[in-house]
C-alpha cells in the first residue's frame, strides 16, 4: 500500500501543474443523468440536488440522494490544489468521480482546502462511498491530507477503514484530496464513484507518562495518541516507535516532539531508515528539568492491526545533541547499560584550527575498555583508536588549507564494537563505565632520515605514530613496512601530503616518486592508535631505482585463468592484458609465473591506460599469499597496484593480477580494463 502511494505521490506533484482530466464521457464532471439520482448541479457548490424534470425518465427516482447531506460539493473545476475548494472544518464534502479507462493521466481528482490551527486534531470520515469505489480488496475510495508545505502527507484507504484522524503541527492551509486507489493503473469511477467526507477539529486528548518510560497501544482505531511528561533532568530525550513489522503488523507511525506551552514542533520523524525498510520512527530533542513535553504519535495511513509501543529515554547527548569538548579541558561521562539491545554511545564536537594537530584521549574506569572514533564534518571516518587496558587515543592532523572545523569524536567500550563481520556487540555499560575525555594540542616530533630506513622503536603511547621524512630521488619506489610483536599490533603506514592530509593503510605497501626528487614525511602508526610500552616496532623504508630495464614484453594469451595454467615468464618482463571480471565471485584474474631467488627483492607496477582499478598478488607455491597490492602512495588518479617483496624463500611464484569488484558500474568491475603490468627483480637491501 505505501509503496503505490509513494507512487501516487509523484504523480499528484505533476498535478499541481496540471489539469487531471477524465474520459470524454458525461459523468467526467459531475454532470446530470447519473443512475440513481446521484445528481450533481454544476452550476454551484452548495450541494444542491438537480430535483426537476432531468428525472422523469430515470428508474429509481424514490432513491434517497446519498449527496443530499454534503456542505461543499464537487463542481468538475476543482482538480487541482490551485482551484481547491474552501470548506470549513465541521462541513462535509462530496462529490462524483469521472469514470477513467486507468492510463496514467486519464482520472478525475478533487481538492479541498481549509486554514487549520497548530496543535489540533483533524477527523476526516467517508459517511458516504458509492458502489464505484468496489473491488475486490473493498471500497477504494482514498483521501490525502496535506499541507502547502509537504511536511504533512497522509492518507485515509476507505478499504482499511473509513475514518481517521490527522495531528495539525503547523497553522496553515491544509488539502483534502479524494480520489480511487486505482488512479493510473486501472479502469475505475462513472455515475457510481460518489463520496463524502465529514470533517471536524478537535483538541488533542493527551494522555500522561513517564520518561524514562514505556507505553504500548493500538491504533486501529484511526486515532492519533499523545502522551505528555515532565523531564526528570536537562538533557535529551529519545522516543522511539517500534510498530511495523512486515507482513503482519502495517503501523508506519509518525512521531512529533510538541511544545504545548508554545504550541512547536521539537522534532519530528516520519522513518528512521526508509531506504532500508525501517519505517518506524525515533527523535531526539532537547529538554529542560521540570518542564512539560507532549509526544504525538500519528501514522502515514490507516490500518489494522496496529499495535505500537513508545519507548522514551533520557540520555546526556545523541549525535543531533553532542557534548562541547574544549582544548584543554576535561570532560566526563558514563556508557550506560544497553536498551534494547541496542548499547549507549557518547557523542562530543571538538573545534580545529588549520594546521593544527590534536590529541584525543580516553581514560576509563576500571571496568571499561574505551574506544574513540573521529568523524570529520562530512561524516567521513578520520579513524578508531582502541584500548590499551583502560585508554584508548587519536591523534590527527587538520589539514593546513582547511578553515577551522569541528569534528565528531564518538565514545563507547570497545566491546560493543562490531569491527569484522559476524561479530557480535557484548553490550556492556552500566554505572561502572565512566570514562574522561580530554582533547590537546598534539606536538610531532618528525625523525630526519636518509634512505635506507632502518628503525627499532616503539609506539610508547596510545594514538602515537612515528613519522620519518626523507628525501625520495626522482623515479624511485619506496618499500614501507612496519612489523611488531605485540599480540593485537595490525601494523599501517602512511604518508602525509600537500596541506597536511594523512593517508594510512596496512603495511606493507610502497609509494612511486615522480619525475622530481621530493621531501615526504612517512609515518607508521598501529590501524587502531594502540600503543604503550609492549608495541615495539621495526620500520623499513627502502627506495629503489625504477630506472630503465630491458623489458620483454608479452601478451597475456587468456588460458592463463588459474594458478594451475599461469604464463611463464622471465623478469624483467612488460605484460599487457586485458581484465573482464564479472564480479567478486567471476574475477577473470590473470596469472603469470616468476621464478625467484632469495636475497633479491622482486618489485612490480601497474598502471592503465583506462584507469582501470586493479589489484596484484603474489603467491608462494604452497597457495599462501607472500604479498598483496591495492594501491601506492604517490598516483593521483585512479587505484593500481605496485609492490616490493623481499624473496626469503627461492622457488616459483605467481603474479596475479585482477580486477577490483567490490563496485560494480553498468555491469563490469571497476577494474576492467587494459592493464601493463613492468616487473623486475634488483639485489634486496639490507641493515
Amino acid at each position: 500500500m505505501r509503496t503505490k502511494n509513494i507512487w501516487l505521490l509523484s504523480v499528484l506533484t505533476a498535478l499541481l501543474f496540471t489539469v487531471a482530466c477524465g474520459s470524454d464521457d458525461d459523468d467526467k464532471n459531475n454532470n446530470s443523468n447519473h443512475e440513481n439520482n446521484v445528481e450533481v448541479d454544476a452550476g454551484d457548490n452548495n450541494g444542491d440536488q438537480d430535483t426537476g424534470d432531468n428525472n422523469d425518465n430515470n428508474e429509481n427516482n424514490d432513491v434517497t440522494d446519498p449527496l443530499a447531506e454534503v456542505d461543499v460539493l464537487a463542481d468538475g473545476t476543482n482538480t487541482d490544489p490551485d482551484a481547491a475548494l474552501v470548506f470549513e472544518p465541521g462541513q462535509t464534502v462530496g462529490g462524483v468521480l469521472g469514470s477513467s479507462t486507468g492510463t496514467e493521466e486519464d482520472y478525475d481528482i478533487h481538492y479541498f482546502k481549509a486554514e487549520l490551527t497548530a496543535g489540533t486534531v483533524l477527523n476526516v470520515e467517508f459517511t458516504v462511498v458509492g458502489e464505484g469505489f468496489e473491488s475486490e480488496d473493498g471500497p477504494l475510495a482514498l483521501a490525502a491530507i496535506f499541507d502547502e508545505d509537504g511536511y504533512v502527507y497522509r492518507y485515509l484507504v476507505s478499504f482499511e477503514g473509513m475514518k481517521r484522524q490527522v495531528f495539525i503541527p503547523q497553522t496553515g492551509t491544509y488539502y483534502l484530496e479524494i480520489h480511487d486507489d486505482r488512479a493510473g493503473y486501472e479502469a475505475h469511477g462513472g455515475s457510481q464513484s460518489y463520496y463524502a467526507l465529514k470533517t471536524s477539529v478537535s483538541d488533542l486528548q493527551v494522555e500522561s507518562m513517564t520518561a524514562p518510560g514505556e507505553v504500548t497501544g493500538d491504533m486501529s482505531d484511526a486515532n492519533v495518541r499523545a502522551y505528555s511528561f515532565v523531564a526528570p533532568e536537562d538533557g535529551i530525550v529519545l522516543a522511539e516507535t517500534f510498530a511495523f513489522i512486515e507482513g503482519e503488523n502495517h503501523l508506519d507511525t509518525v512521531l512529533f516532539a510538541w511544545h504545548p506551552t508554545t504550541s512547536e514542533v521539537l522534532a519530528y520523524n516520519d522513518d528512521m531508515d526508509y531506504d532500508n525498510g525501517v519505517v518506524d520512527s525515533e527523535v531526539a530533542f532537547e529538554v529542560e528539568k521540570d518542564v512539560t513535553y507532549v509526544l504525538v504519535l500519528d501514522y502515514f495511513d490507516n490500518t489494522d492491526p496496529a499495535e505500537f509501543e513508545l519507548a522514551v529515554n533520557v540520555t546526556d547527548d545523541h549525535p543531533s545533541y553532542p557534548g562541547v569538548l574544549t582544548v584543554d579541558e576535561e570532560a566526563s561521562g558514563v556508557i550506560d547499560a544497553a536498551r534494547d539491545g541496542v548499547a549507549d554511545v557518547d557523542y562530543f564536537v571538538v573545534e580545529i584550527k588549520a594546521g593544527e594537530r590534536l590529541r584525543v584521549e580516553v581514560t576509563g574506569d576500571d571496568a571499561m575498555q574505551p574506544a574513540v572514533h573521529v568523524y570529520d564534518d562530512w561524516g567521513y571516518p578520520v579513524g578508531l583508536g582502541l584500548a590499551v587496558g583502560n585508554r584508548a587515543g587519536i591523534e590527527f592532523a587538520h589539514p593546513s588549507d582547511q578553515e577551522t572545523t569541528e569534528y565528531y569524536v564518538l565514545i563507547d567500550d570497545q566491546r560493543n564494537l562490531p569491527l569484522e563481520e559476524g561479530d557480535v556487540s557484548e553490550n556492556v555499560g552500566g554505572a561502572a563505565f565512566g570514562y574522561t575525555v580530554k582533547a590537546t594540542v598534539a606536538t610531532v616530533g618528525v625523525e630526519e632520515s636518509t634512505f635506507p630506513v632502518f628503525d627499532s622503536a616503539t609506539l610508547d603511547d596510545v594514538g602515537v605514530t612515528l613519522w620519518y621524512e626523507v628525501t625520495v630521488p626522482a623515479n624511485h619506489i619506496v618499500q614501507l613496512a612496519v612489523t611488531g610483536d605485540a599480540e593485537d599490533f595490525e601494523p599501517y603506514v602512511g604518508q602525509v601530503v600537500e596541506g597536511g592530509y594523512e593517508w594510512m593503510m596496512e603495511s606493507p605497501t610502497a609509494y612511486i616518486s615522480g619525475e622530481e626528487a621530493v621531501t615526504m614525511v612517512f609515518g607508521v602508526r598501529d590501524r587502531y592508535f594502540r600503543g604503550g610500552a609492549a608495541y615495539d616496532v621495526d620500520v623499513q623504508m627502502v627506495a629503489y631505482d625504477l630506472g630503465e630495464h630491458e623489458y620483454t614484453p608479452v601478451a597475456d594469451p587468456a588460458e592463463n585463468v588459474s594458478v594451475e595454467t599461469a604464463l611463464a615468464v622471465t623478469l624483467p618482463v612488460e605484460i599487457n592484458g586485458d581484465l573482464a571480471g564479472q564480479s567478486e565471485d567471476n574475477l577473470d584474474a590473470d596469472y603469470f609465473k616468476v621464478t625467484l631467488e632469495a636475497g633479491k627483492s622482486l618489485i612490480a607496477r601497474a598502471h592503465s591506460s583506462v584507469g582501470a582499478d586493479m589489484i596484484m598478488r603474489l603467491i608462494k607455491a604452497d597457495g599462501t599469499t607472500a604479498i598483496e597490492n591495492d594501491f601506492y602512495f604517490g598516483q593521483n588518479q585512479t587505484y593500481y597496484s605496485a609492490l616490493v617483496y623481499d624473496v626469503q624463500e627461492a622457488g616459483e611464484y605467481t603474479l596475479e593480477v585482477r580486477p577490483y569488484c567490490d563496485e560494480v558500474y553498468d555491469n563490469e568491475c571497476a577494474g576492467n580494463g587494459d592493464y601493463t603490468v613492468k616487473a623486475f627483480v634488483t639485489e634486496t637491501v639490507t641493515p
